[in-house]
């Protein structure tokens, strides 16, 4: 028989380890935070391990990702800064990220996208050091 409660604390200590892996000499970290599962999840064992931590944001007006991380983020109560974007931010970010390589599909374009955005405002709020949980829900159910 299958001994849940065994792998769920399998799962949760490598989730810890990978993560504390990453955090190691770094003390001031900003986190792409959706307010979605993956970030969420990445921002509780980052506060569990006492690192602070910033909540980074991006995303258009009445998005549901800025609704969500502003409601998660104060669940956690964990500072959150962030960026409404337009059509200017997402133009420029296109043609810069164009130039820059070419991507074999649309989702990896995507991805590469809101990452570039994120970086850039990341950078511009003076952090060093982002984390972001992308890709983590693909451990589980992949991508289409």
């Amino acid at each position: 028989m299958l001994n849940k409660s065994k792998y769920k604390r399998q799962l949760e200590q490598s989730i810890v380890q990978t993560v504390e892996k990453s955090l190691v000499g770094r003390d001031k970290i900003a986190i792409a935070f959706s307010g979605g599962l993956d970030s969420s999840l990445l921002a509780k064992v980052c506060q569990n391990l006492g690192k602070d931590i910033t909540l980074l944001t991006i995303g258009f007006p009445g998005a549901s990702d800025i609704e969500w991380a502003e409601r998660i983020a104060a669940e956690l109560d964990l500072p959150l800064i962030m960026k409404e974007l337009d059509k200017e931010d997402l133009e420029n970010g296109i043609k810069e990220l164009a130039d820059i390589i070419d991507f074999p599909g649309v989702r990896d374009f995507e991805i590469a996208l809101s990452l570039y955005i994120v970086f850039e405002f990341t950078a511009e709020q003076g952090f060093k050091v982002v984390l972001t949980a992308t890709g983590l829900d693909a451990l589980f159910c992949g991508f289409d």
